[in-house]
């Protein structure tokens, strides 16, 4: 019996200008462009190379963080390919951040699923704060600006003043609570990609107060992707600078903007109007990285934007129970 055909896979050293083009055509999501970061990311191409999924690999574990950049059809392909590889290399795959259309074509190759959270989206063609839907992000932004609170894109890739504010404010949103130190692709620092991210501050009396980073997704969409403040800048200097964010982008005919992958959260979800019952393994899934990382308490304050869109991301594994070592591996990688 012949042994079946080794799947390839490639370093992200030396073909990082051939993936951001096929990101600037074919991403939908955000943090599909964080394989561009300085991580140990792989990738896996479709037959053509016009798409792409990416992977890090652990001792025992293989994950891929947000859907395979491409075609719906190659999406589809893709997963049951990084499926295969993780096979070949006798690892345990997971799948995180995963849209429905990987999430049906799984079922047909054996992985199973679980709701992890939702993709909230903004159409920045209708984009607004005024009315009652966003009245409370007005007021708060009112408040900030009646005590001289102002907002404006900062550039600290080319102004050293700009890059020593924005350190300053990361710094001690940082120091404030010690999980918030940078210690992983899912929370990346703001000098990571700084040649093709955007700033956005607030300033009082000469300070920086809040940081809102964005990241392209695509030519045609844009993620507010880190937000820091300190911690006694004023209610609404934050919102401020994702609202300057969002008017520029809308400005610059932009389609589409994302506050992220929100966790599923009790909370977040009643507010959202789509109630989620995750059951005992999801909601320990969300304890867990949300005790490291706070995303439940950033889910919370991000749908206050109230999203034009929420559309639900999965977690994609294999059936079987998974092992303790493959445990510890995949939380080595995301850690």
């Amino acid at each position: 019996m012949t042994s079946p055909t080794p799947i390839e896979v490639h370093s992200v050293d030396g073909i990082r200008e051939e993936l951001s083009a096929i990101l600037d055509e074919r991403a939908t999501e955000s943090g599909q462009r964080t394989v561009l970061g300085p991580y140990p990311w792989k990738v896996l191409f479709n037959d053509d190379r016009s798409a792409f999924a990416n992977l890090m690999e652990g001792t025992h574990a293989i994950v891929s963080w947000r859907s395979p950049t491409g075609l719906p059809a190659d999406q589809a392909l893709l997963t049951e390919r990084l499926y295969a590889y993780a096979r070949q290399q006798k690892k345990t795959f997971f799948a995180i951040g995963y849209n429905d259309v990987c999430r049906q074509a799984s079922e047909a190759f054996g992985l199973i699923s679980l709701r992890v959270g939702v993709e909230s989206t903004f159409n920045l063609a209708e984009w607004s704060t005024a009315g009652k839907k966003r009245q409370n992000i007005r007021l708060n932004i009112n408040h900030a600006t009646n005590g001289g609170m102002t907002w404006r894109e900062a550039f600290p890739r080319t102004s050293e003043e700009d890059r020593l504010g924005i350190g300053g404010v990361e710094e001690a949103w940082e120091k404030e609570r010690p999980q918030r130190k940078i210690d992983t692709f899912l929370r990346t620092a703001y000098t990571d990609l700084i040649d093709i991210r955007r700033y956005f501050v607030a300033e009082q009396d000469g300070r920086m107060q809040a940081v809102t980073t964005c990241t392209p997704i695509s030519k045609t969409a844009w993620y507010l992707q880190d937000l820091t403040r300190l911690a006694d800048s004023a209610r609404g200097s934050l919102e401020g600078a994702m609202v300057l964010a969002l008017n520029t982008f809308k400005e610059e005919g932009i389609a589409v903007a994302t506050n992220g992958l929100l966790p599923d959260d009790g909370e977040l979800m009643r507010e959202a109007g789509r109630p989620q019952d995750l059951g005992l393994v999801g909601n320990r899934v969300i304890r867990f990285f949300d005790k490291r990382y706070q995303f439940g308490g950033i889910s919370k304050f991000r749908i206050k934007f109230s999203p034009d869109g929420l559309e639900p991301s999965y977690l994609l594994r294999p059936p079987k129970a998974i092992r303790p070592g493959s445990v510890r591996s995949l939380i080595k990688l995301l850690t």
